[in-house]
């Protein structure tokens, strides 16, 4: 009971010394900067996401009206073969289903009608019809399809990338939605917060902020010179550090959340909040098509972004028992983000041990959607690899303060 009240005593007393910390602030605008960047650029500019992404399907029509042309010229001269004549006419169907697409996406831009929605509907059932005319041709081996590389987006020719489209266009159209692309910076803010997350801001960016702010809490002491008072206090070694380890929790994890909430609160002010329906289509599997709506995801990218931050947070904590530097501090913990790099979690040696590998799930939004370099376990259960890493270290640390009796 007395340790109990003297781990609460010195809990208490890290947060009263830290929570007004400077550090705490700075860090607070670094997540919010982050977070909104796109937004602050976006203002005073117009919306060019529906433009771009005509021209995208403009650009590809006139390359396949370009390679129909030549093979039509040829035929002026010799007879094609069947084979030829197998690729005209699949570059003809293709680009009767860019006319319409194109004819339907010209009425977005036209300034007598005031009925976008409908408008934009139209448009997309016209993607749609495409998007399946492609995934036929795809399960029957014909792969001479343009696969429209729309901004923000990379193309995706593989049979599963065509049924991934496949399932985003028929959600959108069998509900009714209008379609969000990912380079519009006015976007509502279930999907703004969502398109940061999967396209715009590397977690390892988000951890990175972490880590600095885990280096700065366990290197403080020794960088300040007064380790040698914390050493004479009559409080358990491992009781100092505990309070260390939940001052970042109850104090470091919270500033990202409160940056989310505000990054919400003033793209949804602006911007309107838009539909929790909003579907964001993945492959469990490799194989099978999924949908996931903007809630789930966020929930699970903060989850298990905050779980890795507390394991770099253990990370740092082991670390600091060794070096009082800071340099060393941050170069251990970018030592270990750097093994969430695809380079390092994809190599072909780890497959076997990868799935119970902390930098396995390092990369948030890949991790969210299964499109990790290396196989992994469910989002759940990697959250938990995170969290059992990170007690396992903190166990390290409890027994080198055991032995050596000095943090």
């Amino acid at each position: 009971m007395r340790t109990i009240r003297g781990l609460a005593t010195q809990v208490s007393f890290d947060l009263k010394k830290n929570w007004r910390s400077a550090t705490n602030v700075v860090m607070l605008i670094v997540f919010a900067a982050l977070l909104l960047i796109t937004f602050f650029t976006a203002q005073g500019g117009s919306d060019l996401s529906n433009r771009q992404t005509y021209q995208a399907y403009a650009s590809a029509d006139s390359i396949i009206q370009n390679q129909a042309w030549t093979l039509q010229k040829k035929s002026d001269k010799v007879k094609l073969t069947a084979a030829e004549q197998r690729r005209l006419d699949r570059k003809m169907a293709q680009h009767e289903y860019f006319k319409t697409i194109l004819l339907a996406y010209s009425d977005v831009f036209s300034p007598i009608i005031h009925d976008q929605t409908t408008v934009k509907l139209a448009s997309q059932k016209a993607l749609l019809a495409y998007e399946r005319y492609t995934l036929q041709e795809t399960k029957a081996g014909r792969t001479d399809l343009a696969i429209i590389a729309v901004p923000g987006k990379q193309p995706d020719a593989s049979l599963l990338g065509r049924k991934l489209d496949v399932a985003f266009y028929q959600y959108l159209v069998d509900h009714k939605l209008v379609e969000i692309p990912v380079t519009r910076k006015n976007a509502p803010a279930n999907n703004y917060l969502s398109n940061v997350f999967l396209y715009r801001l590397s977690p390892l960016l988000l951890l990175a902020v972490f880590a600095v702010q885990a280096a700065l809490l366990f290197t403080g002491e020794k960088r300040s010179g007064t380790i040698n008072f914390m050493n004479n206090l009559p409080t358990g070694k491992f009781a100092i550090l505990v309070a260390r380890m939940a001052s970042f929790v109850c104090l470091a994890l919270p500033l990202f959340l409160i940056a989310c909430v505000l990054t919400y609160g003033l793209v949804a002010h602006y911007n309107g909040v838009g539909s929790w329906q909003y579907p964001i289509v993945f492959s469990p599997d490799g194989r099978s098509v999924a949908t996931m709506m903007p809630a789930q995801f966020l929930l699970l990218y903060t989850g298990l972004i905050l779980a890795g931050a507390v394991f770099l947070m253990a990370v740092s904590a082991l670390t600091s028992l060794f070096s009082g530097r800071l340099g060393v501090n941050l170069a251990v913990l970018g030592a270990v983000l750097a093994t969430a790099l695809p380079q390092v979690a994809g190599a072909s040696v780890l497959h076997g041990v990868a799935p119970f590998l902390p930098g396995s799930y390092l990369q948030v939004s890949q991790v969210v959607l299964h499109q990790t370099a290396a196989p992994i376990l469910s989002v759940g259960l990697g959250a938990l690899v995170l969290l059992v890493w990170a007690g396992a270290l903190s166990a390290v640390a409890a027994v080198v303060l055991h032995r050596r009796g000095r943090i």
